[in-house]
C-alpha cells in the first residue's frame, strides 16, 4: 500500500479485529470513515508503507499503543471554542449550582490538547471561585496527558482564540494567561490542587466513586456510531448529580425522542441539557 492513499476496507477490517484482541478497545464504535480517514493518517504519520506494519508495531511495542490511540484522536477544540456557552456557563449554570450546593464537581471526559481544560480554568479564575471547584480531566492517553502537563501553547492558538475568549466574557487579555519563554509559550494558572488527571480512551470505560454537577464532552461524539453515542450518553446520564448539567458540541445533539425521561434542554443553541 502506497502510504498516501486511503486503508482498504479489508486492512481496515483487520486493524479494527486486531485492536480489539490485543486492547480491548472496539474501534467498530466509530463512524467508520472518519476512522478509516484517521488510521490513514496515523500509518503516514509513521510512515508505515504497509497497514499490518502498523499493527506489528503495537504487537511488539506496548507504549506504541498509547501513542497509537494519542494519534487517533481528534483535536477538536481551540481555546474558548463556542463563546456563548462559555458565557452561558458563567452567567447561568456556574452560579446556580454554587449558589444550590456552594461547591461544584466538573468533568471533562475527553482532554485531547489542554485548550478546553485551560479555558474553563481562566473562566472560573476570573468568576473568583477556584477555592469551590473540583474538575476531573480525563484524557485518551498518556502521551495527552503528558503535553498537557507541560503547559506548552503555540502561539497561533492564543492570538486566534483571544475573539473568543473576550465574547466568552472575558475581563483581560488571553495573552495575560501565558508567558513567552524563546519560541515556547507557557500556560501560568497552576492546576495544582483542584485538577486530578486520570487517562482513558473512551469515557464509559472509567469508572468514578463520585457524581458530577457539570460534564462537558465537546466534539467528540461526531466521531462515534449512534451505538457507542447513546452508551456514552447513558453512562454521562449516571455519573451526573440529580438536575446535573451536560454541554455536547453545537454540532451534536441528544436524540430526546429515545432520552426524553433523561435530559431536558436548557440552551437548544449552545447544546446543554440538564439531567431529569
Amino acid at each position: 500500500m502506497n502510504i498516501l492513499d486511503e486503508i482498504s476496507l479489508v486492512d481496515y477490517q483487520n486493524i479494527v479485529r486486531q485492536v480489539r484482541e490485543l486492547t480491548g478497545v472496539d474501534l467498530a464504535e466509530f463512524a467508520s470513515a472518519s476512522l478509516r480517514r484517521r488510521l490513514t493518517r496515523c500509518i503516514q504519520l509513521h510512515n508505515f508503507r504497509f497497514a499490518d506494519r502498523l499493527m506489528a508495531r503495537i504487537r511488539e511495542d506496548p507504549l506504541f499503543a498509547d501513542t497509537f490511540f494519542s494519534d487517533l484522536m481528534v483535536e477538536s477544540t481551540e481555546f474558548f471554542r463556542d463563546p456563548g456557552m462559555w458565557l452561558f456557563l458563567k452567567e447561568n449554570i456556574i452560579p446556580e449550582i454554587l449558589s444550590q450546593k456552594g461547591k461544584i464537581k466538573i468533568w471533562l471526559p475527553s482532554c485531547v490538547s489542554g485548550d478546553e481544560l485551560y479555558s474553563l480554568i481562566i473562566l472560573l479564575h476570573e468568576m473568583e471561585v477556584l477555592a469551590d471547584v473540583r474538575i476531573q480531566a480525563t484524557c485518551p492517553s498518556k502521551k495527552n496527558l503528558e503535553h498537557i502537563l507541560t503547559g506548552i501553547t503555540r502561539r497561533d492558538k492564543i492570538l486566534s482564540g483571544t475573539e473568543n475568549y473576550l465574547l466568552a466574557g472575558g475581563k483581560n487579555q488571553l495573552t495575560d494567561y501565558f508567558t513567552s519563554k524563546g519560541i515556547l509559550y507557557y500556560k501560568t494558572l497552576s492546576m495544582d490542587g483542584f485538577v486530578e488527571f486520570d487517562v482513558s480512551f473512551l469515557p464509559a470505560e472509567k469508572k468514578h466513586s463520585a457524581s458530577f454537577d457539570l460534564i462537558l464532552f465537546r466534539n467528540q461524539m461526531l466521531y462515534y456510531g449512534k451505538h457507542l453515542q447513546n452508551q456514552t450518553l447513558s453512562f454521562f446520564h449516571q455519573n451526573l448529580h440529580q438536575a446535573g448539567i451536560l454541554v455536547i458540541g453545537n454540532k451534536e445533539q441528544i436524540d430526546l425522542s429515545y432520552f426524553s425521561d433523561r435530559f431536558l434542554i436548557v440552551n437548544a443553541e449552545e447544546k446543554i441539557y440538564r439531567k431529569k
